[in-house]
């Protein structure tokens, strides 16, 4: 019985013995923080830089500002004026006539997928390598004359009716953006909307116009929109 008890307290320290050997190393090791599996990985970018995996929604071309001037019969000119980042690769501009009774500032753009999106007319002037001249810096501004496209200084691309003539008398509702530049920022917003309307007649001297209002002093073209008779001279008696 003493025996028996003997040889399993003997085997109860060899095992213990046996495992604190194996917990032990012959050389010491630093001690190492444990690790924290919620930390987030380290990177290599340096401090303050975003990481360029992650896309930066606000990494785009500041929005330009457009103007109208000088309508003719078929043309509007329009003056882009390119946000502070400039506009480095160019602009395009769309435009489409705003439905009768629209504000223009309440008008809504067609989506992309909508049949009414074939109505918007579009032009892209953009930087080659022959021509810079749409190379906006900050605040820089250029001139565009829609409708009369083919006298721009660069080689311009249009979609659907962008190289057609505008039509007499009729508002059209134009909008920009900034291309998208090469080195790496997206193109800008859209401007607001801009309402510009094209000249009803060329400039005419004025004569006497009778209506069925009642007698008007226009010229033979208004006269005519006017639905009236036009006489070069003579007074407004003459219509009675």
């Amino acid at each position: 019985m003493k025996k028996s008890v003997a040889i399993l307290f003997a085997a109860a320290v060899l095992g213990c013995l046996m495992v604190y050997i194996g917990c032990t190393d012959l050389e010491p090791k630093q001690a190492t923080a444990p690790q924290n599996r919620c930390a987030p990985p380290q990177t290599d970018f340096a401090p303050g830089r975003e990481n360029p995996m992650i896309e930066d929604k606000h990494n785009t071309l500041d929005t330009p500002t457009i103007e109208c001037y000088a309508p003719t019969l078929s043309t509007i000119s329009l003056q882009v004026t390119a946000g502070a980042s400039g506009a480095p690769e160019g602009f395009t501009v769309q435009w489409m006539p705003l439905p009768t009774g629209t504000v223009c500032g309440d008008f809504v753009w067609p989506a992309p997928h909508d049949t009414a999106a074939v109505s918007i007319c579009e032009a892209s002037l953009s930087v080659t390598h022959r021509c810079s001249a749409y190379d906006l810096p900050p605040f820089g501004r250029a001139a565009v004359t829609i409708g009369h496209l083919n006298s721009a200084p660069c080689e311009v691309r249009t979609n659907r009716c962008g190289a057609n003539e505008l039509l007499r008398g009729t508002t059209y509702v134009f909008r920009a953006f900034a291309n998208r530049a090469s080195h790496g920022l997206g193109e800008s917003p859209f401007t607001s909307n801009l309402c510009c309307r094209t000249e009803r007649c060329l400039i005419e001297p004025v004569g006497i116009c009778c209506t069925n209002p009642g007698c008007v002093i226009a010229t033979a073209c208004e006269c005519g929109y006017l639905g009236g008779t036009w006489m070069d001279s003579g007074t407004c008696d003459m219509c009675k």
